[in-house]
């Protein structure tokens, strides 16, 4: 239970440090007394490198006493092993603290194994706690209301009907509330090749074989709508009861991918990355290493590609230091 809070701790710190870069962090027990309160109350801001080496030994001390094996083998989705090795190379990755990555990502590999054995249908939120998922936000059994499946939903007819921007898509039901759906820029869409299954998760130019009419406006070159890996079935107004997922396995490949060029270790590098391309198809990999730079730009775009709507593109940019530009 300890390594569990010890875990939490360190995503809570992740994310705030991602978002806000300095801010105060303690580990004292600011509830021992008054005067405890009051020093923890006044503290300044701590430099977020600090912040996260603390963090990684901290998570280096705890992880081996958790569960050795994958979050959906876990009772109930507990915290285990890979949450925290995850958290490692997130933080290792900011700090550029190459080999801490390439360690944590290595134990991964270990509990995980071959990501061709995970299907690109588990990415889709609606399938919640499949083998490849490292962390979700549980909402099993629970109705809460989220802006997620309605924002990234093709626009429902008005009235009671399940034809979405003209095409019938009865399992979504009659009762879904969408908003203005997010829209793809020019830039993301032309990440994908036409061939990529990734493409038709995260884009929806038909469904079923049958046109949206944005998409097919304009001599067809409309843009498409947000796609099924978001959609919640059956969802009654905002009530989208899918999981949230931040982390899983294909992530912690192109991190090590990241991590391994950054060391020089082409090979490992390499090899990461082409799992993730394979899985989507086989002619995807990279047959020959491109030189450092650029096979960065390739992971970053792969990055885009394979973790699209999972909640790390931002922070991505800013550790890039492409937010700005981008």
């Amino acid at each position: 239970m300890i390594g569990e809070a010890a875990t939490l701790r360190a995503l809570y710190y992740y994310i705030l440090t991602c978002t806000f870069k300095d801010v105060p962090y303690y580990t004292s027990d600011a509830s021992a007394s008054f005067d405890a309160l009051m020093e923890v109350a006044q503290m300044g801001r701590m430099p977020a490198a600090a912040t996260r080496d603390s963090l990684i030994a901290d998570l280096q001390k705890w992880a081996p006493s958790l569960p050795q094996t994958k979050s959906s083998s876990i009772a109930n989705n507990r915290i285990g092993a890979p949450l925290a090795y995850m958290l490692i190379g997130k933080l290792a990755l900011w700090n550029k603290r190459w080999d801490v990555c390439i360690d944590a990502m290595q134990k991964l590999k270990t509990i995980y194994g071959a990501l061709a054995q995970y299907p690109l249908t588990d990415t889709w939120f609606r399938n919640k706690n499949k083998p490849e998922s490292i962390f979700e936000v549980q909402y099993l059994g629970t109705i809460k209301i989220s802006n997620v499946a309605t924002q990234l939903t093709p626009a429902r007819a008005s009235g009671t009907t399940s034809v979405y921007d003209g095409v019938n898509i009865p399992e979504l039901g009659t009762t879904t509330t969408t908003f203005t759906a997010a829209t793809p820029s020019n830039y993301f869409i032309s990440l994908y090749d036409t061939t990529d299954p990734r493409r038709n998760t995260t884009l929806a130019y038909t469904w079923n074989g049958v046109w949206f009419n944005r998409p097919k406006s304009n001599n067809y070159t409309g843009k498409p709508w947000p796609g099924p890996k978001f959609w919640c079935l059956n969802m009654s107004l905002q009530q989208d009861n899918n999981n949230q997922k931040v982390f899983r396995y294909a992530d912690a490949l192109l991190m090590l991918a990241e991590a391994a060029n950054e060391s020089g270790d082409q090979e490992t590098a390499m090899s990461a990355i082409n799992e993730v391309k394979a899985r989507a198809k086989a002619s995807f990999v990279m047959t020959s290493y491109p030189g450092k730079e650029a096979f960065l730009e390739e992971l970053k775009k792969e990055r885009a590609r394979e973790l699209f709507g999972e909640y790390g593109r931002k922070w991505d940019l800013v550790r890039w230091g492409d937010f700005l530009t981008a």
